[in-house]
């Protein structure tokens, strides 16, 4: 089930989880995530209230509201490390959540094997947004314009598991499959255009 399609206390409870783990990790990084959440779920309290979905919008308001107060909490702990300087505020952090922000959107893109061309806005070398167009070469080989990074090729790897069905009809019998279920090793490959 997509997160667009899923009961909204779920899907908040999946974000919540994702920063919790990264927090673990990385504080920097988990509150580059809590950023990028709260931005997404400034989004999705749009689409509910568009929906009619008046609940599911308030408890969006309150998710992203938590997510900021964690961002303000971490900030105030960073700050006192001078290694974070450049990176909290400004152009530093921008540039940053912008990765992450194409990054997951290109990540979703290709994991739910979304149709082809279609833009990604990235921060460019000078700070500014620019889209960059991905379009198919083959089944797991796409071209990157215009081309963010340095060398021609850019091969990324990820597992998965293989479920033989995309219905079930319990989470336990999801579960269950979920557990017994082969791990493949997933490649995608990002091309240079005028590459061979």
């Amino acid at each position: 089930m997509t997160f667009d399609r899923m009961e909204v206390g779920t899907h908040l409870q999946i974000w919540r989880s994702c920063v919790t783990r990264t927090a673990i990790h990385n504080r920097y990084g988990a509150l580059l995530v809590a950023a990028h959440f709260a931005e997404l779920a400034g989004r999705k309290t749009t689409d509910l209230l568009a929906s009619g979905d008046n609940s599911g919008a308030r408890s969006t308001q309150a998710f992203r509201a938590e997510m900021e107060r964690l961002q303000d909490g971490w900030m105030e702990d960073l700050k006192a490390d001078a290694r974070y300087e450049a990176a909290l505020e400004g152009s530093g952090r921008r540039v940053n959540a912008g990765v992450l922000g194409a990054c997951d959107l290109v990540s979703v893109m290709l994991c739910a094997s979304m149709p082809f061309p279609f833009p990604v806005r990235a921060i460019n070398r000078e700070g500014d947004m620019e889209a960059m167009t991905i379009t198919t070469v083959s089944d797991r080989v796409f071209k990157m314009s215009p081309w963010p990074f340095e060398g021609t090729r850019l091969k990324v790897h990820c597992e998965g598991r293989y479920l033989r069905s995309v219905r079930f009809p319990s989470v336990r019998a999801f579960r269950e499959d979920l557990i017994r279920a082969r791990v493949e090793r997933v490649a995608f490959e990002f091309v240079r255009p005028g590459s061979v």
